[in-house]
């Protein structure tokens, strides 16, 4: 290698080493911003020293500034008028970007709050937990009265009203299994929600039961909750779950089911909650 090529850079070297291409470099060279140190007479290769490196640099910070490449021309051969406008120019762009840095944070606060706001509501309003699907028709038995929501004991009165004793498997099995409360939605929003002790059966039962405290709940379309609750949140989760309904165009009848897993086989307790919101027929 010459020494003339030493510590030099050719054309390809040069564009990688200053983030730009070798078909603009070629530019600058034709309009005589920046000129190859030498090129060589026989390969014809264009080699760059370090100083024009930095100075291809310093070209392309001015350009992002909103210099013209005349300007710039003429600011790199010193030009007074021209530098004198270069700092006219830049003291521009400084207020420009002082003025566009406010502008991004205030944008930053409004997203900030958005996402805070947005944060807040997924995390009390979780869309996944609420869902709309078609239940097959099951069996309704109720207890002629009202009981406090998750009340053992009124649950267990009923059966003695409906002849469903402790000692029977058809009792035993659904008392190991679920119970349930129809809820009206005006009393939604009640903070100790008092409501119709009943049972939901999905096949109809052969225990014989007074005719009066049978309802048969059609097939259809109802909202329900996908995930477990304490009983304090059914009011919060059923007011969701209507707005659910209301966002969805659909109608809800006037009351839901609160469904409580009680008892496991091996009798211990679980307590799932679960809600189940009708919806008017032919929806």
């Amino acid at each position: 290698m010459s020494k003339n090529k030493v510590n030099k850079y050719k054309i390809g070297e040069a564009a990688c080493l200053t983030a730009t291409t070798a078909s603009q470099l070629r530019f600058y060279e034709r309009i005589g911003i920046v000129t190859p140190e030498f090129t060589d007479d026989s390969s014809k290769y264009r080699y760059y020293n370090c100083e024009q490196l930095c100075e291809i640099d310093v070209i392309k910070r001015l350009q992002y500034m909103g210099f013209s490449l005349s300007q710039i021309k003429a600011m790199l051969k010193g030009k007074d008028e021209f530098l004198e406008q270069g700092v006219a120019l830049s003291q521009h762009w400084i207020r420009w970007i002082d003025n566009e840095i406010e502008v991004l944070k205030q944008k930053r606060g409004y997203m900030e709050a958005y996402n805070h706001l947005i944060s807040k509501t997924l995390a009390e309003y979780k869309l996944s937990s609420y869902i709309i699907e078609s239940i097959p028709q099951f069996e309704v038995l109720l207890f002629g009265r009202t009981a406090k929501l998750d009340n053992e004991n009124d649950a267990y009165e009923m059966f003695t009203a409906m002849s469903l004793t402790a000692h029977s498997s058809a009792a035993n099995d659904w008392y190991r299994s679920t119970y349930a409360y129809k809820v009206k939605l005006s009393e939604a929003a009640a903070g100790d929600t008092y409501a119709e002790i009943c049972t939901l059966r999905t096949a109809l039962s052969s225990v014989h039961t007074p005719a009066e405290n049978i309802v048969i709940e059609p097939s259809g379309l109802y909202a329900k909750t996908t995930q477990p609750m304490r009983i304090e949140e059914v009011s919060s989760h059923a007011d969701k779950l209507l707005k659910l309904v209301c966002d969805a165009g659909l109608s809800p009848l006037p009351y839901y089911y609160v469904l409580l897993m009680s008892k496991d086989k091996s009798g211990e307790n679980r307590h799932i909650r679960q809600i189940c919101m009708p919806l008017e027929k032919g929806v």
